[in-house]
């Protein structure tokens, strides 16, 4: 039937409808009280992720991410090479694969770390004659008088020359700086010009 025209329901059935109301329980409370922080801390994540590097506080190149398997820790992923890390980077991601292969020639000089080699017990050349000498052979393997390995066996004063030079795989932090700097920014196959470390003068073939 229809309640159109129907009065107010009795005062005594309205007392004690508000009279039969409880009070939430302390756990009910507190479980509530979870639910909302939780939230909360999901929205300032998300905001933190979005964000990113806009505070300046995490290099370029660099985002910050949370581990599922740490219970929402924050770790940094290079996107350029797929690493992660937990510690704060301290500067910019760096490009190219997660590693590199590539092949040298070494030229030893009396300036050099350790100024003896395979082929010389005692080198007592001068960094400019060491650099002479690297330039002359860039120019052979560049006019194609003969590959890189058959040089590189004959004359590198590094232990790789068995080897026709070739150092295999390597990744960030296995090389010299600016050995590993110069790699990194060859494409495959392509030679670099002459680079200098404490070891001595290199001319860098990246192979992979």
């Amino acid at each position: 039937q229809c309640d159109e025209g129907k009065g107010p329901p009795p005062l005594g059935s309205t007392t004690l409808s508000l009279q039969s109301t409880s009070t939430p329980s302390p756990l009910v409370l507190l479980r509530a009280s979870f639910f909302s922080c939780s939230i909360l801390l999901q929205i300032l994540l998300q905001i933190l992720l979005c964000l990113n590097m806009s505070d300046g506080t995490v290099p370029e190149g660099w985002i910050v991410r949370e581990s599922r398997s740490r219970d929402g820790k924050l770790y940094y992923y290079n996107t350029l090479t797929g690493e992660s890390q937990w510690e704060l980077p301290s500067e910019p991601a760096r490009g190219g694969p997660a590693k590199v292969k590539a092949s040298h020639i070494l030229v030893k000089h009396v300036e050099s770390r350790r100024p003896s080699s395979w082929r010389e017990e005692v080198i007592t050349r001068s960094r400019a004659e060491a650099l002479e000498l690297l330039k002359g052979y860039r120019a052979r393997i560049a006019s194609g008088e003969i590959a890189f390995a058959e040089l590189a066996s004959q004359v590198s004063d590094c232990s790789s020359a068995r080897n026709g030079g070739d150092l295999g795989a390597f990744g960030p932090g296995e090389m010299m700086e600016a050995f590993e700097q110069t790699t990194y920014g060859l494409k495959v196959g392509e030679m670099s010009e002459p680079v200098h470390t404490d070891s001595g003068e290199h001319i860098i073939l990246r192979t992979g």
